[in-house]
């Protein structure tokens, strides 16, 4: 029997030889504490159960990690909309006609992902998960594409067709300025700090 290692998961597969699978891999490239020491060439049977169940061990470790990063990215998300629907009653105190909330929301988000973006290309220890979290966990859950579309769309089924492409375009263009003032701003602190 010959097991494969590209039938496997993708994140199991760099454990293992990209060939097919004959031996154990070596001990520095395997994360865990297991050692496989001990096992004779011609112990096939022993070697293969060892693989397995290495390879099972990585895996549930895999799956923690992910488990965990999941539940970090949906408190970000959580955190991101509740910060959003707080903007949103603050703005309404200026205006009910205009969506003031959902234009500075996504203004705002993307000025957060440009010096997200600007802070990971320049400080190795902001991890990607880290990155991942406050990005797509947060910042997703503060910025709003579907809200922009649904008041666009009240705003033409009114008729108030100059609003709305005014609306879309001031939306793209300034959400898009934020994010390049974020990476810009972030350039000048590093400049001025000395580098980082």
């Amino acid at each position: 029997m010959v097991l494969r290692a590209g039938l496997e998961p993708a994140h199991l597969s760099a454990y293992a030889p990209q060939t097919y699978v004959s031996a154990i891999p070596p001990p520095e490239q395997v994360k865990t504490g297991v050692t496989l020491s001990g096992f004779s060439g011609k112990d096939k049977h022993k070697r293969i159960f060892s693989l397995a169940f290495l390879r099972t061990s990585l895996y549930f470790e895999k799956m923690k990690t992910s488990w965990t990063l999941s539940l970090l990215i949906g408190l970000g998300g959580f955190a991101g909309t509740l910060a959003r629907y707080g903007l949103h009653i603050v703005s309404q105190r200026f205006t009910f006609e205009w969506p003031l909330g959902t234009l500075t929301a996504n203004v705002g988000g993307c000025f957060l992902v440009g010096i997200i973006a600007g802070l990971s290309a320049r400080i190795e220890t902001l991890s990607p998960e880290v990155r991942i979290v406050l990005a797509s966990g947060f910042c997703g859950g503060f910025t709003t594409l579907s809200s922009l579309v649904y008041e666009t769309a009240e705003m033409v089924r009114a008729n108030d067709y100059a609003h709305a492409l005014l609306y879309v375009a001031g939306s793209i263009g300034l959400s898009m300025s934020a994010f390049i003032v974020g990476l810009l701003a972030i350039r000048v602190l590093v400049r001025a700090g000395g580098g980082m």
